[in-house]
């Protein structure tokens, strides 16, 4: 019987991360019955709990080289892994599993993931060594190819696919579920419905200014829904804008909900601001309208490969800007160039289970 590892950032109330991890789930389970599944997780039994698969502390380095030892692959990702922003401890932990995967003698499969930014020198050094190793990679976007490639790595076993929780496909979404959950909160969909992805990055206080002179600007014309995707901390600063705002029509999830859930939800918004990359992503596999704000680079690149021209810098966000690019985006709706796009990197996204189940069968 076939069996992987998977390793990402799953199990820290990241509900982007826990999207990319339902969606490999899902896709392995179906097309491979039977197959063991061992997610290394920071919360191994909230893991097996919500998802019904086997799961072990991803900092317990004996539980870890024990399920490697027993897997035939090795899946690491989504998301963007291989990076010294966050941390350099960060990056010498992903690139460390897949080493030891890799010492073991098992294959390693780099599952639709953003490389970068990688600025430490000794960074770039390790990243060239480890995945120089890696038997396949799957990117989500262009940028990290070339990044990839100027690293000294060979283009013959990077392939650029998407995102795959952009092959989510809305059909399957009830969206009755978020509709009771967000009746439950007073919302009456009798005006329109913007939802709002924030996060802690640089200038906090200015974010939580424009973000409510956004709302603001509204003047009771809308209704809004914050939506942390990151307990607590983005729960910590959607607060601030509610604290600000005393606007009856702002309503806050409180409560962390599994990725389905979370896609039901979305399904009843007219629209989305997002700093938070897979806010973006997945609202864009709905269709819904998005207007992005850029606080890291994969923000622009997924929305430049999305089709979609409504973003700005975090670093110069405007609530007069949003509300003029939100105005356009609820006349106008999802443009055909959008729409074309979004259908494409669902087919991309796709073929990244493809050749994941190429690797594994």
């Amino acid at each position: 019987m076939k069996g992987a590892v998977i390793s990402g950032y799953y199990g820290f109330n990241n509900l982007g991360d826990e999207a990319v991890l339902y969606f490999l789930l899902e896709n392995l389970k179906r097309e491979i019955p039977g197959v063991k599944i061992t997610v290394l997780s920071n919360s191994p039994e909230s893991t097996s709990k919500t998802y019904g698969i086997n799961s072990v502390k991803r900092d317990n380095f004996k539980d870890v080289v024990a399920a490697i030892k027993k897997a035939d692959v090795l899946i690491s990702g989504g998301g963007s892994l291989i990076q010294d922003a966050t941390s350099f401890a960060s990056l010498l932990y992903y690139l460390s599993i897949i080493y030891i995967a890799k010492k073991l003698g098992k294959k390693v499969f780099i599952f639709a993931q953003g490389y970068g930014p990688v600025k430490r020198n000794i960074s770039k050094k390790l990243a060239r060594y480890i995945l120089n190793k890696v038997d396949y990679i799957t990117l989500r976007d262009e940028d990290s190819k070339r990044d990839l490639l100027n690293l000294g790595l060979s283009p013959s076993k990077i392939t650029v696919t998407a995102d795959p929780v952009i092959g989510i496909d809305p059909q399957a979404i009830d969206e009755d579920a978020g509709k009771n959950i967000l009746l439950k909160k007073g919302v009456d969909f009798k005006k329109p419905l913007i939802g709002i992805s924030i996060r802690s990055h640089g200038d906090n206080e200015k974010i939580v200014e424009e973000v409510s002179r956004f709302i603001e600007l509204f003047q009771g014309a809308a209704d809004f829904l914050l939506i942390p995707y990151h307990f607590p901390a983005d729960l910590n600063i959607s607060k601030k804008v509610m604290q600000r705002t005393y606007n009856n029509n702002v309503y806050l999830i409180e409560e962390t909900f599994d990725p389905i859930s979370a896609f039901s939800i979305l399904k009843k918004l007219n629209l989305i601001v997002g700093m938070r990359l897979h806010s973006l992503i997945m609202s864009a596999a709905l269709f819904i309208p998005t207007i992005g704000i850029s606080y890291d680079p994969k923000v622009e690149r997924f929305m430049k490969m999305a089709g979609n021209t409504f973003f700005m810098d975090a670093k110069n966000i405007s609530g007069e800007k949003i509300y003029e690019m939100a105005i356009i985006r609820l006349k106008e709706g999802i443009t055909k160039e959008e729409r074309e796009r979004i259908l494409d990197l669902k087919k991309r996204a796709g073929e990244t289970v493809k050749k994941l189940l190429e690797f594994l069968i």
